[in-house]
């Protein structure tokens, strides 16, 4: 008996020891094959994004909850340290021999080959955009974060909510380093922008405390958690409370005021021409989007050719059907404004409709 714990004991080690090396080849070296390595740049980006832990909700899923109470990091530092293991990933990627790929295996290196390679090349224009605007930013992100994306089930979950609002500030101030750095390369939104935000966090901290949807969305989500007591839940909605009037709300004035100094910069010349090296940004982001090394003015032919193509079919088709007068787009009106009295308002009326459509698209395709 002895003997067989001896050997079950130096099997465990020999496994523990197999265990250990292969994560220190992860975390120290290069991953032993290229899947790993793909697997490997995934987990070290969302491991420090809690955020993005917080909306996959895959640790979750495994009993692990320790990011469900950070906000990640958006200072010019880490920006700076992302774009480093850009280089560094991709570099890594090169060192694995492509000419003994094959298959998909060579297709998902080629591809994020491309990728990488492109984000690289940007880098030097990594300020060169606006992060905060009428769309989207941390100022309307957040709070939508915290209502849809933060899980609220338990009493952990709510109390890690409130530590999250308690983090606005942090996170506001890191975004602030960040909009000050870009004013002084001269990336500085246009007067739209600039005005646009402003009405917009100006409604948001003009919102009593407890009707903003940083409070609300806790106390209803919390309210349909089973087994809390009543007293627990007035704890944990007035500590949201607070939070949002004590550092949710200051976190909005310090962007609001900075958004105000904005305002006596920005311009109305919108393009990215006015950017540092503007043409040469608006020629990385044509290769992002398009994936090609086409031109400004080659895309913006090649879009005129693919209208007059279109139209021209199109234009060949409603004159077949009978519609010869006026423009397509008349025409086509025309044709829409009659078959909505050729098809009766019915499951059969809608099919035909869009069987007969089905016809149109197959002949312009």
């Amino acid at each position: 008996m002895k003997r067989f714990f001896k050997w079950i004991g130096i099997l465990l080690g020999v496994v523990l020891l197999v265990v250990a090396g292969f994560v220190i080849n992860v975390r120290y070296f290069r991953p032993v094959t290229v899947g790993v390595f793909y697997e490997t740049v995934f987990l070290k980006c969302m491991l420090k994004d809690p955020e993005s832990l917080s909306a996959m909700r895959l640790l979750e899923q495994v009993g692990l909850n320790f990011h469900n109470d950070d906000l990640t990091d958006i200072s010019p530092a880490r920006t700076e340290e992302l774009n480093q293991m850009l280089i560094d990933n991709h570099e890594i990627l090169k060192s694995y021999d492509r000419d003994k790929m094959e298959g998909q295996v060579a297709l998902s290196y080629d591809i994020l080959d491309w990728f990488m390679k492109n984000q690289v090349d940007g880098i030097e224009y990594t300020w060169h955009s606006y992060p905060v605007n009428q769309l989207f930013g941390v100022q309307n992100q957040m709070p939508n974060f915290m209502a849809t994306i933060h899980h609220v089930g338990s009493v952990g979950d709510a109390e890690n909510y409130v530590t999250r609002l308690s983090k606005f500030d942090t996170k506001f101030d890191q975004l602030l380093e960040d909009l000050r750095l870009r004013e002084e390369k001269g990336i500085i939104p246009p007067r739209f922008t600039v005005e646009k935000v402003l009405d917009e966090m100006n409604g948001f901290r003009g919102t009593e405390p407890t009707e903003n949807i940083l409070y609300t969305s806790l106390v209803d989500r919390l309210a349909e958690v089973e087994g809390v007591s009543d007293a627990k839940r007035e704890e944990l909605a007035q500590a949201a409370l607070d939070e949002v009037e004590n550092t949710v709300y200051p976190a909005y004035d310090g962007l609001i005021d900075y958004f105000e100094h904005l305002q006596t910069l920005a311009t109305t010349n919108h393009g990215v021409w006015k950017l540092p090296d503007g043409d040469a940004y608006y020629d990385w982001q044509l290769r992002q989007n398009t994936t090609t090394d086409l031109t400004a003015d080659e895309i913006h032919e090649l879009g005129l050719a693919e209208v007059e193509r279109i139209q021209s079919e199109m234009d060949a088709i409603l004159d077949a059907e009978g519609y010869t007068e006026g423009t397509v787009a008349e025409r086509m009106a025309q044709l829409n404004e009659e078959k909505r009295f050729l098809y009766p308002n019915t499951d059969e009326g809608r099919q035909q409709i869009i069987e007969d459509f089905q016809v149109i698209i197959d002949e312009i395709t």
